[in-house]
This record gives structure tokens, sequence and C-alpha cells, in this order.
């Protein structure tokens, strides 16, 4: 289910609900004037094309902004957890040996049990931090995903508004045949959203190594 509380919701794509008559005629428009351009691959530029792709530009900045705020507070969780679940491992595996029923003291057997003791609650705490971390992790992965849909969602309906565009100006040029090299493509993978990935990389590939990791270990 899509969790419609996340801030990143209000981010929205400037003139994208503009009519598509009014699209249409510019492309037309624009055609006639001389504006619009073909290059060597059948692609059209413009400077309303430009724009329209400088506006999703900043749209997905504004979108990585906000769901970086989102995202924040999971964030500060996740890298506690995974400190806690580092120093935690740090102090030693559970021990494997047998209590030592050749002890020759009270106290060196009461040392035995008390630290099985401890092995047996450390153990129980690291599987209770794994168990955070991947809840977290998951939770993370659950809003980027919503990211993602998100970014694509707009990139579609700029596309489609840009084929309109690019329909009016075939028409003005007398070209009553489709032609899909026409309109430019509009892709998610641009600057803002590779930054935001490349930001936390490291600590995703981190958080996937320790889950990866663990659960061999079980």
């Amino acid at each position: 289910m899509r969790d419609y509380s996340l801030p990143c919701r209000t981010a929205r794509l400037k003139g994208i609900h503009t009519p598509r008559f009014f699209v249409f005629f510019s492309g037309w428009l624009h055609a006639r004037k001389g504006f619009i351009k073909v290059d060597e691959w059948g692609c059209m530029q413009s400077g309303f094309i430009k724009r329209k792709q400088e506006d999703f530009e900043y749209y997905s900045a504004k979108l990585m902004e906000q769901m970086e705020e989102a995202l924040s507070p999971s964030r500060v969780e996740l890298k506690r957890l995974l400190m806690d679940y580092t120093a935690l491992n740090q102090k030693g595996a559970p021990s494997k040996s047998a209590p030592n029923k050749a002890a020759k003291s009270i106290r060196e057997i009461r040392a035995a049990e008390s630290g099985k003791q401890e092995d047996k609650l450390r153990e129980s705490r690291r599987r209770e931090l794994f168990g955070e971390i991947v809840r977290v992790q998951k939770g993370l992965e659950t809003k980027e995903v919503i990211m993602e849909e998100e970014l694509l969602a707009a990139a579609a309906r700029l596309r489609a508004l840009l084929s309109c565009y690019c329909h009016g100006a075939l028409y003005n040029w007398g070209r009553r045949e489709w032609d899909a090299r026409a309109v430019p493509e509009v892709s998610i993978d641009n600057r803002a959203y590779q930054l935001y990935r490349n930001w936390h990389k490291e600590d995703d590939d981190y958080v996937k190594e320790v889950i990866r990791y663990a659960g061999k270990a079980k």
C-alpha cells in the first residue's frame, strides 16, 4: 500500500496538466516559426522541450530533497543499530564449550555458568538487533520504491506531453505518420537521482553485507 503521508508527495511537476490542445498547438506554432530543430537521430529540440526537461530535473531534485528529509530519522536509527550490532559482535561469538565438570573449585564452576549466561544474553541481543536492522532497512527500501514510482509516473506524463507537442510539429510539416524518434527521452536516472543513490551507496552496501553475513551465520 502506498504511504501517502510521505512528504515527497508534495513535489509537483510544473505544467504537466496543461490542456493537450494548447500543447499540440504550441508544437504546431513553434514548427511554423522555425523554433524546432531536429538532430541527426531524428529527435526534436526546442526551447519548449528544454524548459520541460529542466522542470523535470528540478522536480527530481525537489523529490530527492524531500525524500532525504523524510527518511533521515530512519537512517539515523539504522546507523545506531549497526553501531550497537558491530560493537556486540566485537565482544566475541558465544562460547561453544561444555561446562567444565572437572572444575577444581566452586568459583570456577560459577564462572563457567556465568559465561554461558552472558553468551545467551549476548546472542539474544544480537538477534534482536538484527531483526531491527532488517525492519528499518525494509522500511527504507519500501519508501524508496514509492519514490521511484513517483519519478517514473512523472516521466511518463511528461513524455506524453512532449509527444503531443511533437505531434503538433509533425502535423505542421505535413507528416501525418507518427515518428517515435521525434520525442526526447525522459529518464529518471538524472543527476539528482544519481546523487541520491551515490550518497547512500556505501551505507546501503554495508547493511546488505551485514544482513547477508548474518543470514549465512544462522
